[in-house]
């Protein structure tokens, strides 16, 4: 399946931390090299961990247990209804997005036409499955 994909490019996000302590936690954690997908857990764990516990979830829900899952916190449902005062939406996602954006990460995506995949096969791979071997392949092909 090499080549095979319609990915065009993968773009490289760098990391632009706008806050001193999320850029001091990330201190030396960015790296460039080809072969840097990810982040070993133990760095994340180390610090992404800290900015992630004390500066969103401990601010906002006062213990660490919830996770951020994006549907929750898109529809405002709990333990995110508190999103549904504009004010404390705004300085939540501000802080998320801080936090995002210091975090150092590579982003590879892959987009699948289902449609033009359903007209050209009789049966279709898993589009999913699909497109997860194509950021596979380019990644580690």
């Amino acid at each position: 399946m090499k080549g095979s994909s319609d990915v065009d490019s993968i773009q490289r996000l760098e990391p632009i931390a706008t806050n001193e302590a999320a850029r001091k936690l990330c201190d030396g954690w960015i790296k460039s090299g080809p072969d840097d997908i990810g982040a070993p857990e133990e760095l994340a764990n180390d610090r992404l961990g800290p900015l992630i516990r004390f500066g969103i979830k401990f601010r906002h829900f006062g213990h660490d247990v919830v996770i951020l899952h994006g549907h929750e916190i898109r529809k405002q449902t709990p333990p995110f209804a508190f999103l549904q005062r504009e004010t404390k939406r705004e300085q939540f996602m501000a802080e998320l997005n801080e936090l995002i954006t210091a975090a150092p990460f590579t982003l590879v995506a892959a987009v699948i036409d289902k449609i033009k995949l359903r007209q050209q096969y009789v049966y279709p791979s898993n589009p999913y499955e699909i497109a997860l071997t194509f950021c596979m392949e380019r990644i580690y092909g």
